[in-house]
């Protein structure tokens, strides 16, 4: 009995022992998951920050120059999340991360779109200049390193060559993008955009239309069709296109007070007065608050509350007459 006792001593310190000499291994273990857990998580929150910042960015630069400090930077920083603009080989480093493949295949994806939303940026305004249309090609060649490019790629390159009195490569690649077939709505939109600007707004009109065919819920192609088609007096189908917009975005201050400046006109003045309320409360800028005021000051004096129509009109002169807003008051 008392061999017996010894053995299994012998036994059980020799268990002890082993243990002991895995401890370290054990340790270094639960040491590679913890961080592979807070990394995972750290990339699952850069992800989710990525695509805000950048559906921010790809609705704010196509609007207007005063939507600077929600455009341009905001896809500026968005890149900047996976040096996209720093690092040559980002993609190489993102493919090594724990990101799955679809989430991976979204950052390139939105990379490149970012890219050219800022190429089309830096040609599309009376300010650009030599350096910002530079700058536009600087940003196609980096998105042609990490992506084939497509039919608004060469679109964008032959308008920055344009501006640039490139004339040679604008032909070519303007002839390169007559041949390429179209495969995302931005293959439509940003020609679109172009044609918009030069105030072409039929074949906008089709270039957007077209978009819509590729991606029935690109954003900004259901925002300029609508705008145009208002322009153009087809209210009643700018108004459901702006409802379609306020079912991807409740938020968007330019298509609450669009749809409620067509309800006014059409005598639906319940939705209109709705619709510019919250329009006023999403409002900002100075300029904005006036906008609205002055939409609602008209429905109320249609509805022929004349008290209220003429303090909406006194606020909105005053915000005009500010010295943020000079233009308003001409």
């Amino acid at each position: 009995t008392l061999a017996l006792a010894r053995q299994r001593e012998g036994e059980a310190a020799g268990r002890l022992a082993q243990a002991a000499g895995e401890l370290p291994e054990l340790e270094l273990a639960v040491k590679n998951l913890s961080q592979e857990i807070t990394e995972r998580s750290q990339q699952q929150a850069q992800f989710k920050q990525f695509s805000q910042l950048a559906e921010v960015a790809m609705n704010n630069t196509s609007r207007n120059k005063t939507s600077d400090d929600e455009g341009a930077p905001k896809a500026l920083e968005a890149l900047e999340i996976y040096g996209v603009l720093s690092n040559q080989r980002w993609h190489e480093r993102l493919a090594q991360g724990f990101l799955s493949e679809s989430q991976q295949s979204t950052v390139r994806e939105t990379a490149y779109e970012l890219l050219l939303t800022l190429a089309d940026y830096g040609i599309r305004w009376k300010s650009s200049t030599k350096e910002t249309a530079q700058q536009s090609l600087e940003y196609l060649q980096r998105a042609q390193a990490f992506h084939q490019p497509t039919r608004a790629f060469y679109w964008l390159r032959a308008e920055s060559h344009k501006f640039l009195k490139n004339e040679l490569e604008a032909q070519q690649d303007l002839q390169t993008f007559q041949t390429t077939t179209a495969t995302t709505a931005l293959d439509y939109y940003l020609p679109g955009q172009t044609l918009n600007r030069k105030g072409d707004w039929k074949p906008a009109i089709r270039a957007f239309e077209e978009a819509l065919q590729i991606q029935p819920d690109h954003y900004m192609s259901l925002f300029f069709l609508a705008t145009r088609l208002a322009q153009q007096g087809q209210l009643q189908r700018a108004a459901d296109i702006y409802r379609a917009c306020l079912a991807i975005d409740k938020t968007d201050f330019s298509v609450l007070l669009n749809r409620g400046r067509i309800m006014v006109e059409q005598g639906n003045y319940d939705e209109g007065l709705s619709l510019l309320n919250q329009a006023l409360d999403l409002a900002e800028r100075p300029s904005s608050i006036a906008s609205a005021l002055s939409q609602r000051g008209i429905l109320y004096a249609e509805m022929e509350e004349h008290e209220k129509a003429i303090a909406d009109f006194d606020r909105a002169l005053e915000l005009g007459k500010s010295e943020d807003n000079a233009d308003l008051s001409t």
